[in-house]
């Protein structure tokens, strides 16, 4: 069976986000899989990322790269042993038909120890198209860039986001990448958030597209050397955060789908200006597992700051 990891995306403006899409890409073990699902909870789309024979997972995320409403794009990048390959497909939301509208490499090559990709729009221009964020995975060093989409032959960006180095250049534990609407402010377009991979502390910063440093703080005990995953949530307009030593990206990991309706409802109470707390990140959002318990120790942050809290789940159906 074909494991997922989920990606959440709005196709609306983002102040009243109304229609909710998730891309899963397969974890490790399996065929390179891709699962988008509609805000109804149907699965609209599966497809194969890469080759058969790779088998290191696939990292998803979704976004605006086209201007065509009539689909949404999937950015997908390869984990651990895939080259740094960067596929786009865009997926009829009517009938999930899906094509391949992009192919590049984002780094040299020779790199072989996987991609982390986020999409949003960074570039500082308010009201356009998102672009596509990477970041290097384990052994890499802590280098983002960002592509304005322009099918198969993206354009980089010249924009101070557009390339460089999240943190110390020496750092070979990755680095993990976010984008989304975060100070509440629509005139500058989206926020990045950067985290150090394992092997770091568990450092998070976030950057305005200007370059501008907003936020800069460990997420955790500075002693812990986990590293820290990021996942945007659209609906609350924060960004969980968890230890990398507790990756829900690595667990038996898939929105059920009666919760997608919850998430697409629960945007009529969306907070434009943010709030933070864990059980404002948590409402609505579920993580099912195949068996056994976890206590994950999580965060979220906004325009107020980070905060840290924890939440435990038993069996299929654990809620964060």
């Amino acid at each position: 069976m074909t494991r997922f990891r989920p990606s959440l995306c709005a196709l609306e403006a983002r102040e009243n986000p109304a229609s909710f899409f998730v891309a899963s890409g397969a974890i490790a073990g399996g065929l390179p899989l891709v699962e988008v699902v509609n805000p109804g909870g149907i699965v609209i789309s599966t497809f194969q990322a890469f080759e058969s024979t790779f088998t290191g997972g696939v990292r998803a995320d979704t976004g605006e790269l086209d201007g065509n409403p009539a689909t949404v794009e999937v950015a997908v990048a390869p984990g651990p042993g895939g080259g740094p390959r960067v596929q786009v497909y865009a997926v009829r939301i009517d009938t999930g038909a899906t094509t391949k509208i992009g192919d590049f490499f984002a780094y040299e090559d020779s790199f072989r120890d996987g991609v982390r990709i986020a999409v949003g729009d960074i570039d500082g221009v308010a009201g356009g198209l998102d672009q596509i964020v990477v970041g290097t995975d384990q052994n890499g060093g802590p280098r983002v860039r960002a592509f304005r989409f322009d099918g198969f032959t993206p354009t980089p960006l010249t924009t101070p986001l557009g390339n460089f180095f999240a943190f110390e250049p020496e750092f070979r534990g990755g680095v993990r990448v976010a984008a989304g609407e975060l100070d509440g402010n629509l005139s500058n377009g989206d926020e990045l958030v950067v985290a150090a991979g394992p092997g770091g502390g568990p450092r998070v910063r976030v950057l305005r597209g200007d370059g501008t440093v907003v936020n800069d703080f460990y997420a955790f005990a500075p002693t812990t050397t986990a590293g820290v995953n990021l996942q945007y949530d659209v609906v609350t307009g924060l960004v969980r955060y968890d230890l990398a030593a507790d990756d829900f990206s690595q667990r038996s990991a898939r929105l059920n789908a009666p919760i997608l309706a919850a998430l697409a409802a629960a945007a009529s109470g969306f907070n434009q200006t943010g709030t933070t707390g864990f059980n404002t990140v948590a409402t609505g959002f579920t993580i099912s597992q195949d068996s056994g318990s976890t206590t994950t120790t999580s965060g979220s942050f906004g325009p107020g700051g980070p905060t840290t809290g924890a939440a435990t789940g038993t069996g299929n159906g654990l809620t964060f």
